[in-house]
């Protein structure tokens, strides 16, 4: 499956929207107003859909508009007046992602990472799904959870409307400093190891979710392609990732108070199949990499 294409930026299913008319003059406060205002509702849409139904899916989109929201944080800090609100709400919002988190990650790894998984592990993971899945409801309906709403919601209605540095002249700052991280973080990447990688794909995250945020203020055409090569090399490091998430998964597993000599021993073995990504993933990478670092800065 292709990137995904939305409001001509690829993959970036988080773009922000800006008329062409306001692209030269919208501030970058009022850029970050309608993002917080965006994850807030995503997070609410998701939230009654996981209380609902309890689909890990909708877990999954709620962790999401929790990493978009602590991304566009990062990315606006110094147009924010009031640094203890933001920090308060970004600490929220790791405590929020890693509450919920796991279930998704065991779900991912199910289905993705390990289908051929032997049955006795499935088992066993599909009966903790379920058990994370119910830790994440509980978490999602508690009174703390409210308040974070509610904070986001103030937040949101305190940003400013108009006034402060034009986004254009706050997105060249913030995309070349991203942009210059990815390339320090990328070079000899044959050579990289995993804790290596690891920041990299952070880096790479970021500058993914600052093309979103900021492209729009330029050329669409321009930061399409741009953003095909970010996402693309995002995407790859992100698969090499799930591989190493496995391991974590998989103690899990083999730590359930049920689990059998043999479970643990299939575990062991899953494990030292799964924890180095596969050549056709280091192949992917390395055209990624190759890709990204062809591509044309847009905002130049």
């Amino acid at each position: 499956m292709g990137p995904e294409v939305v409001d001509g930026h690829a993959g970036l299913a988080y773009a922000v929207w800006v008329p062409a008319s306001d692209a030269a003059t919208i501030s970058a406060a009022a850029t970050l107003r309608r993002i917080v205002m965006d994850c807030r509702n995503e997070i609410a849409t998701q939230r009654a859909a996981v209380l609902a139904t309890g689909d890990p899916s909708s877990i999954h989109d709620i962790r999401v508009a929790l990493r978009r929201l602590r991304a566009a944080i990062g990315v606006f800090r110094p147009v924010v007046g009031d640094q203890r609100e933001v920090q308060l709400i970004d600490s929220e919002a790791q405590r929020l992602a890693r509450a919920v988190g796991p279930a998704r990650d065991l779900q991912v790894f199910l289905l993705e990472t390990a289908p051929d998984a032997p049955s006795r592990i499935a088992r066993i993971g599909e009966k903790l799904v379920k058990r994370r899945v119910g830790a994440a409801r509980a978490v999602l309906s508690g009174a703390r959870f409210a308040r974070f709403e509610q904070r986001l919601a103030q937040f949101a209605a305190d940003c400013p409307d108009v006034g402060g540095e034009p986004l254009q002249v706050f997105a060249r700052h913030v995309l070349d400093r991203c942009a210059d991280k990815v390339r320090r973080r990328g070079r000899r990447l044959a050579h990289l190891r995993v804790r290596e990688l690891h920041r990299l794909r952070i880096a790479s995250k970021k500058l993914r979710y600052a093309v979103g945020f900021l492209g729009s203020a330029f050329r669409p055409d321009a930061t399409k392609a741009y953003g095909e090569t970010a996402v693309e090399l995002q995407d790859a490091l992100g698969s090499m990732n799930d591989r190493a998430v496995s391991g974590q998964v998989l103690a899990d597993i083999a730590q359930e108070r049920r689990s059998s000599r043999k479970v643990k021993k299939s575990c062991d073995r899953l494990a030292v199949r799964l924890v180095h990504p596969s050549k056709g993933q280091r192949k992917r990478l390395k055209q990624a990499w190759k890709a990204f670092r062809k591509s044309e800065p847009f905002w130049r």
